[in-house]
C-alpha cells in the first residue's frame, strides 16, 4: 500500500540538455537509479523538479456570477517565475520548456496524517468523473495518479496548463471537461462558466500541486554548509543555511520550543548516524561566527567520532557527504512541514563508496523517503 507520496513519472521537453523531444522517466513509485553518460538527461531530470520547488506559485481566479456561486466560475491560473526562471534554463531556441510530473498518493482512509486534506480532495472528484459511488475505507490499496502538467515561459511566468487523474484529463487550460472550463482571461467565452465542478470550491485541485511539490528535495552534487535562512530543507540540501540550524541547535535557549526541537533532533540524529558509521557516540558543532560572515568565509562544522574533533572537509568525502544527506532526511520526516517524501541525490557515486550507498539508500527508506 502506498502512504506516502512517490514520484510516478516525469517528462520535460526544451529544458536545459532536453530538446524538442519530449525525455521521460517512468518510475512507477519505485527506487531508481538513473545511469548514462554525459549529456544524456540525468541532471535535467533531477533540477527540473528542483526548478519548479523554487518558482513564486501564485494563482488569479475570477468568479463570472460576480462569486455568488463558486461552481460556476472562469479560472485562469498563472505564476510569478521571477527570479528563478532565466533564459538559460531553456534550450537552444526555444522559448519555453514544458514538464509533466506524476505523484501516486495514497488511497483510502489509511493515509499519513500530514497528507490530508489532499487525498480527499482528489478521490471525491474520482468519484464524480466514473459517475458512481466508490466505496473508499481504510483497505483500499490502489494509489490515486495525479499529473501536473506547467509550461514556463521567457515572459518569467509559469503556467499549470492540465491536470489528469488516473490518466483522465480534468482540466486543460483554454479548454472544457467532464470536471472544469478554465479560459485565460483574453479568451473568455460565454457559456464557459455553466461547467457545474464536483468539489466546493475549484481552487482545491490547483493549491495541492505547491503542497506536492514541498514534499521533494533536490541533493545537488555539489554542497557547502553556510550560513543562511534556516527554515526550509529543501534549501539547506544544498547548504543554505544548515550552519545556521546546527548553531541553534548545540545552544538551545530552554525559553524557546522550537529551540529546544531542534536539539532533541540533533541529539538523536547523532546516535543515529554513530550506529551508521560504526562509532560510539558522535557530536556535531559549529564555531561562533558573524553574521554575515565576515569576507564570506563560511564556518565548518566540527565533528567529534569517539572524543577525536574533526572539521566536516577533514573526514572522508564520503563520511561528509553522507552525514549531510541523513541529517536533511532527518529533519524532513520530523521537522519539516510536510515531511519530505522523494529524496533526488545527483551523482551519489562522487564520493560515497557502493558499500555506504546500499546503507544511506536503507537509512533512507527507514526515514520513509523514497
Amino acid at each position: 500500500m502506498v502512504k506516502r507520496v512517490k514520484l510516478n513519472s516525469l517528462e520535460i521537453k526544451n529544458y536545459l540538455g532536453a530538446g524538442e523531444g519530449i525525455l521521460r522517466l517512468h518510475l512507477d513509485g519505485n527506487h531508481a537509479v538513473l545511469c548514462g553518460p554525459n549529456g544524456s538527461g540525468k541532471t535535467t531530470l533531477l533540477s527540473a523538479l528542483d526548478h519548479l520547488r523554487r518558482i513564486n506559485w501564485t494563482s488569479a481566479m475570477q468568479s463570472w456570477s460576480q462569486g455568488q456561486n463558486p461552481s460556476q466560475l472562469t479560472l485562469w491560473e498563472w505564476f510569478d517565475a521571477r527570479p528563478h526562471l532565466t533564459a538559460q534554463l531553456f534550450h537552444t531556441g526555444s522559448d519555453r520548456f514544458a514538464v509533466c510530473v506524476n505523484f501516486l498518493l495514497p488511497s483510502g482512509l489509511d493515509v499519513h496524517r500530514r497528507l490530508e486534506p489532499i487525498v480527499p480532495v482528489f478521490e471525491r472528484a474520482l468519484r464524480n468523473l466514473s459517475g458512481q459511488k466508490l466505496e473508499v475505507t481504510a483497505t483500499s490499496v490502489d494509489p490515486i495518479r495525479v499529473a501536473y502538467g506547467i509550461v514556463a515561459r521567457n515572459d518569467q511566468k509559469a503556467q499549470l496548463e492540465k491536470i489528469s487523474l488516473d490518466d483522465r484529463e480534468v482540466f486543460r487550460l483554454g479548454q472544457s471537461t467532464k470536471f472544469a472550463s478554465l479560459v485565460p482571461p483574453k479568451e473568455q467565452i460565454p457559456w464557459a462558466h455553466r461547467y457545474n465542478l464536483p468539489i466546493d470550491d475549484p481552487r482545491d485541485m490547483f493549491e495541492p500541486f505547491k503542497s506536492l511539490l514541498d514534499r521533494i528535495v533536490y541533493f545537488p552534487s555539489s554542497r557547502q554548509p553556510r550560513v543562511g535562512s534556516d527554515g526550509n530543507a529543501g534549501f539547506m540540501a544544498g547548504g543554505e543555511g544548515l550552519v545556521t540550524w546546527l548553531s541553534s541547535a548545540t545552544n538551545p535557549d530552554p525559553r524557546d520550543i522550537e529551540s529546544e526541537l531542534r536539539h532533541n533532533l540533533l541529539q538523536a540524529f547523532e546516535a543515529e548516524f554513530a550506529n551508521f558509521v560504526g562509532c560510539q557516540r558522535v557530536s556535531l558543532s559549529v564555531p561562533q561566527f558573524a553574521t554575515p560572515p565576515q569576507n564570506n568565509e563560511q564556518p565548518e562544522i566540527n565533528v567529534t567520532l569517539d572524543g577525536r574533533l574533526r572539521l566536516i572537509s577533514q573526514l572522508g568525502a564520503g563520511i561528509g557527504e553522507s552525514l549531510i544527506i541523513m541529517l536533511i532526511a532527518k529533519l524532513s520526516q520530523e521537522w519539516h512541514f510536510p515531511p519530505i517524501d522523494i529524496l533526488l541525490l545527483e551523482e551519489p557515486e562522487l564520493h560515497i563508496h557502493p558499500t555506504m550507498q546500499r546503507k544511506l539508500l536503507d537509512r533512507l527508506a527507514d526515514y520513509g523517503s523514497n
